[in-house]
């Protein structure tokens, strides 16, 4: 009986080292709380605790989330510093390096640092994928190169198209 109830502590304190070793894994988590965002988890084995104050948030990429408070986005780090102030009126995650914004009904976009790169002349926009953006000025879409340079593309125009709405 004795070897039983020791097997099974042993047991038992095998399972919770291996729940530590789970808990531990790296990478910080998007959750939420009350309709609010925070970020919880592991960078370079240390805890990272990113307070729910977010009215909305996305995943890390590119080192980044974005995060919004008070109708307005911004950027923070896996630190939870607010390293992008929170100036846009809408945004959405880096890809390739370069995240889309927009103010004033207009799209352009910034690089890691912050920095609008593509200024915001845009009427609608699309992430960069392959080194490149599709982007449209009133009835004309075009693609662009992060120097906003156009690419010499046909069939663009299709992509932009009003969506129709279910009622």
């Amino acid at each position: 009986m004795k070897n039983i109830v020791n097997l099974l502590l042993f047991i038992i304190l095998i399972s919770c080292g291996k729940q530590k070793e789970i808990e531990k894994k790296e990478g910080i988590n998007l959750f939420k709380i009350n309709e609010r965002y925070g970020f919880y988890g592991y960078l370079n084995g240390k805890e990272v605790r990113i307070e729910p104050d977010y009215e909305y948030a996305e995943e890390f990429k590119e080192g980044l989330a974005l995060v919004s408070y008070n109708k307005k986005y911004g950027f923070i780090n896996e630190r939870g510093e607010l390293v992008i102030p929170m100036i846009f009126d809408l945004a959405h995650s880096f890809s390739e390096g370069y995240a889309k914004v927009k103010v004033s009904n207009k799209y352009g976009y910034i690089n890691r640092e912050g920095k609008l790169v593509l200024d915001l002349i845009y009427d609608d926009a699309k992430d960069f994928k392959n080194g490149k953006a599709l982007v449209r000025i009133g009835k004309e879409s075009f693609y662009i190169y992060p120097d906003g340079s156009r690419v010499v593309s046909s069939n663009t125009n299709r992509i932009f198209k009003p969506h129709i709405k279910n009622f």
